[in-house]
């Protein structure tokens, strides 16, 4: 997922019938720390052969179809998309269509025991080559996440392929807008589609998915910053992201779903406020150390300094300028161009060195690493 041109291999096997079982080790354990979700493999929950019961699964499944239903899936390149709607159809906590749009059919990692082969085999084996539903494709129309946000002018667009988008927040905005469109999604036997597009993960009371045609095949999708998740609401297990499901239903069967996902850097301690009406946030601290939340984020995606950055606003709403506190020293920098020492402002520049930032100013040497 954060490889150079992992994401576009990933789509390349998963559209090319190709279907992966990894197991995720330390990645999903006290917390889910990928950065994204994607329908382009399957993830078990443990270490080493935990895959294995989930390998059989599919074999099973796989077997379970007619030929003419897996020559038609063969030729249409839709081997792995259906693979993954029979899986995620069946499992033990999912039995209505309602429950197969929602969490509960869609986590990053899966556990052996939410396990049904039997179901798994039933699926595959009524399922006719003329009800096969499509592999879901996705554009980004419109969007603020940009090449170069945040103090380190740094991507956040981690990828964008046709099955799953993802997105790393580093603005400091209180909220974010894309327009996605499913419309490239074409069913194989030319039915007609309507698409879903469902939260799975996340406050619904910070995310907003607006259709903007009759079909649902393109969305406005607002989503506020989040503090502290967990995958569930009642779960231990905490989370950095926001997921949002996309489902295309022919009539007959919903589709695996592709993914729009969001992480946050919750490594950070921010605070926002309202203005006016409480339409309007802006934000009023952050904290970039994680001292006080002791988080593990990905340094390839991430970095943290040892400052806290503390903001301040005239009553227009124009940001006046900034305290940057350091454990031992505070710097007070305005945006008319002064210190509050009243000499001229330093230009600051956040390099990359690894996985740490440095902070230097253009006009003098290096003064914090």
């Amino acid at each position: 997922m954060t490889a150079a041109g992992g994401p576009e291999r990933a789509f390349l096997t998963y559209s090319n019938n190709h279907i992966y079982v990894y197991p995720e080790h330390h990645d999903h354990d006290a917390a889910d720390v990928f950065p994204a979700n994607w329908p382009y493999m399957l993830v078990s929950q443990g270490s080493s052969y935990s895959d294995m019961p989930f390998v059989k699964a599919l074999l099973m499944a796989m077997a379970a179809f007619s030929d003419e239903t897996r020559d038609f899936l063969k030729d249409e390149r839709l081997v792995a998309p259906t693979l993954q709607m029979v899986f995620r159809r069946t499992q033990k906590s999912v039995y209505t269509r309602d429950q197969y749009l929602s969490s509960l059919a869609h986590p990053t990692v899966f556990a052996a025991a939410d396990l049904a082969p039997e179901r798994m085999v039933a699926l595959a084996a009524a399922l006719k080559a003329d009800e096969i539903p499509p592999m879901v494709r996705l554009d980004v129309e419109a969007e603020d996440f940009s090449d170069a946000a945040g103090l380190a002018g740094l991507s956040e667009r981690l990828f964008s392929t046709p099955s799953a988008i993802a997105r790393i927040w580093r603005s400091d905005a209180f909220s974010r807008t894309m327009t996605v469109s499913a419309a490239k999604t074409e069913d194989p036997n030319g039915r007609a589609l309507v698409f879903e597009w469902v939260l799975l993960r996340g406050d619904p009371q910070k995310v907003r998915i607006t259709p903007l045609n009759e079909q649902s095949s393109k969305v406005r999708i607002s989503v506020d910053w989040h503090d502290d998740m967990r995958i569930t609401p009642n779960a231990e297990r905490t989370s950095n992201r926001v997921d949002i499901g996309v489902f295309a239903s022919n009539g007959v069967h919903d589709s695996a779903p592709g993914f729009v996902s969001i992480s946050f850097p919750l490594h950070q301690s921010r605070m926002y406020e309202s203005v006016g009406d409480g339409s309007v946030m802006r934000l009023m601290s952050v904290d970039y150390s994680g001292k006080d939340r002791l988080k593990y984020f990905d340094p390839l995606l991430h970095w943290t300094a040892d400052w806290q950055d503390e903001f301040e606003y005239n009553v227009n709403g124009e940001m006046t300028g900034w305290n940057r506190v350091f454990p031992e020293e505070t710097l007070t920098l305005l945006s008319d161009g002064v210190t509050g020492a009243n000499k001229p402002a330093p230009q600051h520049v956040l390099e990359m060195n690894g996985d740490r930032p440095q902070l230097s100013m253009a006009n003098s040497e290096p003064f914090r690493d």
